[in-house]
């Protein structure tokens, strides 16, 4: 391994430590109350993505200080980081929801908001793979929400006080 590519390695290394620490640190944050019936993503996983960038940042300059022969991996690394952090950032940030006693409404970046009301919910499911609920209206509207939401334990009750059994859920336990 030539000496610049050490460097590269050895800052990528530096930021991505530093980067886990800070996460670290930040998750004591995801644990604070959030009001009852609200759905949206912690500090903690908005810090992510802005560590992410930060990674990224880093590695975008620590590629003018390589060889020629190692930029391109700089780079490529860099582009990665930043596209992770980027849908990271925003679907934290655009994630946003309700529930109440009548109905629930949740949309993000990737899926628009949809409402739909308690009484029409016919099938709940759990997806291990993905750790994502999905529920199904008779209206049609499906709705998908992560179990790294806010809210979700939350959600989780009040879906199974309506008597509604959720499928799949013998696989994850809060």
């Amino acid at each position: 391994m030539n000496e610049s590519l050490r460097e590269l390695v050895g800052i990528f290394l530096v930021s991505g430590g530093t980067a886990a620490v800070l996460t670290l640190l930040a998750r004591g944050t995801n644990q604070k109350e959030v009001a009852y019936g609200t759905l949206d993503y912690a500090p903690g996983m908005k810090s992510g993505g802005w560590l992410a960038i930060t990674v990224a940042l880093v590695l975008l300059i620590a590629a003018f200080f390589v060889d020629q022969s190692d930029r391109l991996l700089a780079l490529a690394l860099a582009a990665v980081m930043a596209v992770l952090g980027g849908y990271l950032l925003l679907e934290t940030y655009f994630t946003v929801g309700h529930f109440d006693d009548e109905q629930i409404t949740l949309g993000s970046l990737t899926h628009p908001k949809r409402s739909a009301r308690w009484d029409n919910l016919e099938d709940a499911a759990f997806r291990p793979y993905g750790q994502y609920y999905m529920l199904s209206f008779s209206d049609g509207t499906v709705i998908k929400y992560s179990v790294m939401l806010r809210g979700a334990r939350d959600l989780r009750q009040h879906i199974e006080s309506l008597d509604v059994p959720i499928r799949g859920s013998d696989r994850f336990h809060w």
